[in-house]
C-alpha cells in the first residue's frame, strides 16, 4: 500500500519519487523510487522512522532534502534525500504538511526549509565605465586622464565618481538605479566634454540593473 496522494513528492529533476509507504518500508516508511523503472520496490530511507509515524514526504528545490510530518510533538522533520541525516525542528510543533519555500533568483535567496523563512539580499550592483578623449576621434593617442565622472542617483543620493587613468578610462560600480552622469577635471576651463559623441549632452541618464555594463565614452572638445 503506498500513501495518498498527499503522500507522493516528485524529485526537483523528475528522476525519483518520495513515498510514505508503510507496507514495503514498515520500519522506515518513507521511501524513494526511481520513476523511470517499472514497478520497483522502493528504497527505504534508514534514516526515516515508523515509531515516528514520518508520513507526507516533500523533496526540498534542490533535491537533497526530504521534509516529513511527525507524530512525535508534531515536530517537522528533514531528512537527507540519501537516507542520510535527521534533523527534527523541535522549535515547531503541531505543524502539518511541509512546504519549501522556492529557491529565489537573481539578488535575492530564500532559506529552503519548512516554516519561519530567512532572506538573504546580495546587493545588488552593476559598472559605468567608459574612455575620455580629447576632440571628436575615439583613437588612444587622443586619451584624456584626469576627467572625474560623477554618477548622482536620481531622485536623490549621495553620488559616486571615478577619474579617468592615464589610458583615459573610468570605471565604477554602482548600487542598481538611475543616475545623471556628469564630468570635471584639470582641463574643464578649455574644453567640455560630450557623453557619447563630440555633439552628445553634457550629462547623461544612465540606468543600471544586476550585473550591468553601462559604457559611454566621453569626447572633449576645447571650447
Amino acid at each position: 500500500f503506498l500513501g495518498g496522494d498527499d503522500q507522493v513528492s516528485w524529485s526537483p529533476d523528475g528522476t525519483h519519487i518520495a513515498l510514505g509507504d508503510f507496507t514495503h518500508c514498515p520500519n522506515n516508511p518513507i521511501g524513494v523510487v526511481s520513476a523511470t523503472a517499472n514497478n520497483a520496490a522502493p528504497t527505504c530511507l534508514p534514516n526515516s522512522s515508523a515509531a515516528s509515524a514520518d508520513q507526507d514526504p516533500s523533496y526540498s528545490p534542490d533535491g537533497t532534502k526530504i521534509a516529513v510530518e511527525s507524530d512525535t510533538g508534531d515536530n517537522p522533520v528533514i531528512l537527507g534525500a540519501n537516507g542520510v541525516g535527521r534533523t527534527v525542528l523541535s522549535n515547531v510543533t503541531d505543524f502539518g504538511n511541509e512546504y519549501w519555500a522556492p529557491q529565489a533568483t537573481a539578488a535575492t535567496t530564500t532559506t529552503t526549509a519548512p516554516g519561519p523563512t530567512t532572506t538573504t539580499t546580495t546587493p545588488c550592483v552593476g559598472t559605468l565605465t567608459g574612455t575620455a578623449f580629447k576632440g571628436a576621434n575615439p583613437k588612444p593617442k587622443k586619451a584624456l586622464a584626469g576627467v572625474i565622472v560623477a554618477a548622482t542617483p536620481v531622485p536623490s543620493g549621495t553620488a559616486a565618481s571615478a577619474t579617468t587613468n592615464a589610458a583615459g578610462s573610468y570605471s565604477m560600480s554602482v548600487p542598481c538605479g538611475t543616475y545623471t552622469k556628469t564630468s570635471t577635471g584639470p582641463d574643464t576651463k578649455t574644453r567640455v566634454c560630450h557623453f557619447g559623441s563630440k555633439s552628445g549632452p553634457t550629462t547623461a541618464t544612465a540606468t543600471v540593473t544586476n550585473g550591468s555594463v553601462d559604457i559611454e565614452n566621453l569626447f572633449c572638445k576645447k571650447k
